[in-house]
């Protein structure tokens, strides 16, 4: 009771920034009250566009203004690499948008994304620096308790709606598709990740280790249930690598191990809605018999044909977001790449990756020696595991896993706050 007590004087006390930040999926919900089979235009609109995750990102960046935070003053304090990078892409996506775009109102609301994500990322570092560690490490475990919310809310949606045949694809809460639901699966287990603790409190070991657990099944059986194996790859990956890099290498291993246990049999618990659904469905979607290509969800023939159109814009691209109007057959049309280089190409051509890269190339700078933080080591597994969803699906397309990454990337670059102690050696 005691120290729970002191959960709730520190929940109570979570920055109003953090805590919108864990609130995104359950707002991608209830902004567009986004529940039941009938898609409203308005609500298609906005579930089509990722219209909410760059609303609350502007949002943010208004709390941020409001403690202090200039958004010029935060461009100024970026690296001349950083500046350059951002100059190149600004410069890039606006050429295409006006002289190549095929619709430029679409190439438009990419690029107001694209400004919200950079405002959101810069006014997350200045508020970032006011925090001390111990907000900062409440900002994962936070974003789990968000995804759990959104678990429930689906969970509503499926009693109160009963969804239908191909509804159980296209009418999942705040996406386009089911598959969709692997960003938030992944990000749920990074929040595990960064849940677990490294103090020697053993009630505090006790609380969050169990809260890991908690986030880590959601995350497994959230990515089985609904048949997303790229966010089980992701997991994989981001695992893989804390076991190996991190101090908490025995509390991942058996988190994981345990979650995964879980996290496998309540799926095969629940029933399979849809042919896609399901761990059958994993496992047997993809025939190795068939080819390269479907093992990779005809992912390489769509990689190929993209590449096919970047060699003819190689320098400047399409457009931001112009991918799906370059096809003339409809029922070859995709909206992205799935794969992140080419999603750069295809929008903005050797230039843009260029800018990329420079942003790239500055953010491996900044990364300090080692970590010792929560915070720190969810933004590892976040990062390494969502650069490997990128190279084989749409991670970098859609704003909420872009927005995470984001702050991950912060979480990483921002060195921990000295102790008392620290700061007299």
């Amino acid at each position: 009771m005691k120290y729970g007590g002191i959960i709730a004087a520190r929940v109570g006390s979570v920055p109003a920034g953090i805590t919108l930040i864990a609130l995104t999926p359950v707002l991608m919900v209830l902004l567009p009250w986004d529940f039941g089979n009938d898609v409203a235009p308005w609500r298609e609109i906005l579930r089509y566009n990722s219209l909410i995750v760059p609303f609350i990102e502007f949002l943010f960046v208004g709390f941020a203004i409001k403690e202090g935070f200039l958004p010029v003053r935060g461009l100024g304090s970026l690296s001349p690499l950083a500046k350059i990078g951002l100059l190149i892409l600004t410069v890039s996506a606006l050429w295409t948008t006006i002289f190549v775009a095929a619709v430029p109102f679409t190439a438009l609301m990419g690029i107001t994304k694209f400004i919200a994500h950079c405002l959101f990322g810069l006014a997350l570092l200045y508020l970032f620096g006011k925090w001390n560690n111990a907000a900062r490490n409440l900002i994962w475990p936070m974003i789990g308790a968000g995804l759990l919310g959104y678990c429930f809310l689906w969970w509503i949606n499926v009693v109160f709606y009963n969804p239908v045949g191909d509804d159980w694809i296209t009418r999942v809460p705040a996406t386009t598709n089911v598959r969709w639901v692997g960003f938030f699966s992944f990000a749920c287990f990074c929040a595990a990740i960064g849940t677990l603790s490294v103090t020697s409190n053993r009630s505090c070991n006790r609380w969050r280790t169990g809260a890991a657990f908690i986030f880590s099944t959601a995350a497994f059986t959230i990515a089985v249930w609904s048949g997303t194996r790229g966010a089980i790859a992701a997991i994989a990956v981001a695992a893989v690598f804390c076991a190996l890099l991190l101090p908490i290498r025995r509390q991942v291993i058996a988190v994981t191990s345990i979650s995964l246990v879980c996290g496998l049999a309540i799926s095969l618990i629940l029933p399979a809605v849809h042919p896609i659904y399901g761990l059958y469905r994993m496992t047997s979607a993809s025939n190795p018999l068939e080819g390269i290509n479907s093992v990779s969800s005809n992912r390489l023939q769509v990689w190929t044909e993209v590449f096919g159109k970047v060699m003819q814009r190689p320098m400047l691209g399409w457009g931001v977001d112009q991918l799906r109007y370059t096809y003339t057959d409809p029922v070859k049309i995709v909206r992205n790449p799935h794969q992140a280089i080419l999603q750069a190409l295809t929008s903005m051509g050797l230039c843009g990756l260029i800018g990329y890269l420079c942003l790239v190339t500055r953010f491996f700078q900044s990364i300090p020696g080692k970590f010792s933080e929560n915070y720190q080591f969810a933004a590892v597994a976040y990062l390494i595991g969502g650069t490997a969803y990128g190279l084989y699906d749409g991670f970098f397309y859609f704003t909420y896993p872009v927005m995470m990454f984001i702050v991950a990337a912060v979480c990483l670059t921002t060195a921990p706050q000295l102790s008392s102690a620290d700061k007299s050696n």
